[in-house]
C-alpha cells in the first residue's frame, strides 16, 4: 500500500480534524454530534442549532433512512454495522487530535505519525 505525507498549517489541521470527526460520527449515526457542527443563519445572527431543533432534525434523518433506533442511540465505532471508511476516518481523526495536543503541550511543531 502506498503512503502519503500531508503538510498542513494549524488552521488546516483543525478543518481536517472536524471533517474527519463529522464523517466518523455520521457513520455511527451520532447525529446529535454531527448537528453540533451545523451553523445556522437566522434572526439576523449566526449561531448553532437549538437543542429542540437538533433533536427534531436527527429524528427526521433517522426516519428518512428507515432507522428504528431511538434518537439518542448510536453504533459503536467497532460495530459490524459500521463501514471501514468510518473507522479509518475516526483513526485518522484521533492521530491528528492527539498529535496536535502533544505538540501544543510541548510548544513545538508536531510530527505526524
Amino acid at each position: 500500500m502506498r503512503e502519503y505525507t500531508i503538510k498542513v498549517n494549524e488552521e488546516q489541521l483543525w478543518v481536517l480534524e472536524e471533517a474527519l470527526e463529522v464523517l466518523a460520527r455520521m457513520g455511527t449515526k451520532q447525529y446529535a454530534m454531527v448537528l453540533d457542527h451545523v451553523e445556522v443563519l437566522g434572526d439576523d445572527r449566526f449561531g448553532m442549532l437549538s437543542y429542540n431543533d437538533r433533536n427534531m432534525l436527527q429524528q427526521k434523518i433517522r426516519e428518512a433512512e428507515g432507522c428504528d433506533m431511538p434518537y439518542n442511540a448510536s453504533f459503536g465505532i467497532y460495530s459490524e454495522e459500521i463501514s471501514d471508511k468510518f473507522r479509518v476516518a475516526w483513526d485518522i481523526y484521533q492521530v491528528l487530535r492527539f498529535t496536535r495536543s502533544w505538540a501544543n503541550a510541548k510548544h513545538e511543531p508536531a510530527e505526524m505519525g
